[in-house]
């Protein structure tokens, strides 16, 4: 199932920032991230390229689009990625593990009646399958540097739990069942 989070018409200038794990390859149009509203027809989606690829397209339609192909990203089953996705009143840009894999003129996918974010659905295609985590949205236009620091200080968490779990291990977990720690 896919999920309307109700921010809608969020507008021109826009950050929606999600971690995906795909747990198998895309399908034709399956859909990851779909941002904008099917009918009338205006929205920017990252979904499948082609049957059984882990290679994403990101495509737009409406407002001068017509199913039109920007960019394209690869996500590869099992692993986790970040995806992010941004907009200003000019372009809408796509940021995968917080570098830019596209940026092209954009149809103000989230301005308008009914604008609204979909994660792992639209009206048409496959539901996404794999999990998603940390989705992010911001009535603002992230730039790069700004994507980036929201990686690293993801990462810099996830690393500072690891090690808090890790050190909390009983020392006889960590050195085998020698029952001398010094």
């Amino acid at each position: 199932y896919g999920l309307e989070l109700n921010q809608k018409n969020l507008g021109d200038s826009f950050t929606v920032s999600m971690w995906v794990k795909p747990d198998r390859t895309f399908a034709d149009n399956q859909c990851a991230l779909f941002l904008g509203y099917p009918n009338p027809e205006q929205w920017v989606a990252v979904s499948g390229k082609a049957n059984n690829s882990p290679v994403c397209k990101i495509w737009a339609n409406g407002n001068g689009y017509g199913w039109t192909g920007f960019g394209e990203l690869s996500l590869k089953a099992g692993n986790w990625y970040q995806l992010t996705v941004t907009g200003d009143s000019q372009n809408v840009t796509a940021y995968l593990d917080g570098k830019q894999v596209s940026s092209n003129k954009t149809n103000q996918p989230l301005t308008g009646t009914n604008q609204d974010v979909y994660i792992g659905a639209n009206n048409w295609d496959a539901e996404f399958t794999g999990l998603v985590d940390e989705v992010k949205v911001y009535a603002a236009d992230m730039t790069e540097d700004q994507v980036q620091n929201q990686d690293r200080e993801y990462f810099e968490q996830m690393l500072t739990s690891w090690m808090n779990d890790t050190l909390a291990l009983k020392p006889r977990k960590i050195l085998g069942e020698n029952k001398s720690v010094n």
